[in-house]
């Protein structure tokens, strides 16, 4: 885990593959959705390292980085923002889930001279989140993570990525990922997206029942170049049901 400090003095923390690559292929940026953190990008990068540099970012409260989080997807962006200017990297790649979708989004609107490209995999232009889940984190936080975990996959079986999704949402922080959740229902960027000219690709997976498809299909109508791909058998997060399809349609746009 490697860790670079921000300005105003947060240490973001991430998981690196394929840094000999730096200077070479994409400089690509994985960021997770509320409440996660880069233990769900693992398998996706591990996919892409031979190519790229790939930064599974921690976000501030999230996994190993320290801090408070944020309430709005745009205090996230900054420090996605201020990331890349301490890379100082000509073709970065930010790709998200979800919120991390969402923050791309807000980068992209913000500063598209910082990047190459976006990726927008299971998220939207607005992120609007049930009020149950609200609740269900107040009220029983154990609860809450089997919740939002079984409305994120698309199996309800006690599989691997099931383990996973419950585990590293289980290490969080109540209050943080309460206020990732309050940061996407305060997310609203339907107006603005067909402004965004840089190379876009919106990922969803077809039965993903909290950002569903016509999420993806809006994103992929609105920004002028992106190109859509749907998984199969798929819910909100392909790069932990299906992170070996997500790699091949990762490589395939940044070639």
């Amino acid at each position: 885990m490697d860790t670079i400090t921000l300005t105003g003095g947060n240490k973001l923390c991430f998981l690196s593959f394929g840094e000999e690559n730096r200077g070479h292929g994409k400089t690509v940026i994985f960021v997770h959705g509320a409440g996660a953190n880069s233990e769900t990008w693992r398998r996706t990068a591990e996919k892409l390292e031979h190519q790229h540099w790939i930064l599974a970012l921690d976000m501030p409260g999230h996994g190993r980085s320290i801090g408070f989080g944020s309430s709005s997807i745009e205090g996230y962006a900054d420090q996605v923002e201020d990331l890349l200017d301490q890379l100082g990297e000509k073709e970065a790649v930010v790709v998200g889930n979800s919120m991390g979708g969402g923050i791309a989004l807000q980068i992209a609107l913000n500063c598209p001279e910082k990047l190459w490209g976006i990726g927008l995999v299971g998220t939207g232009a607005r992120l609007r989140v049930l009020p149950d889940i609200f609740e269900s984190i107040k009220a029983d936080f154990p609860g809450a993570v089997k919740k939002i975990a079984g409305f994120a996959l698309y199996s309800q079986d006690e599989s691997e990525a099931a383990v996973l999704m419950e585990r590293e949402l289980g290490r969080g922080d109540p209050q943080v990922i309460y206020n990732d959740f309050l940061a996407c229902n305060r997310f609203d960027v339907m107006e603005r997206v067909d402004h965004i000219q840089l190379p876009a690709l919106v990922v969803c997976g077809r039965q993903d029942r909290l950002t569903p498809l016509k999420y993806a299909e809006y994103l992929a109508q609105q920004i002028p170049r992106a190109t859509l791909q749907v998984i199969e058998e798929c819910g909100h997060v392909s790069m932990v049901e299906h992170p070996e399809r997500l790699a091949e349609i990762l490589e395939e746009f940044l070639a």
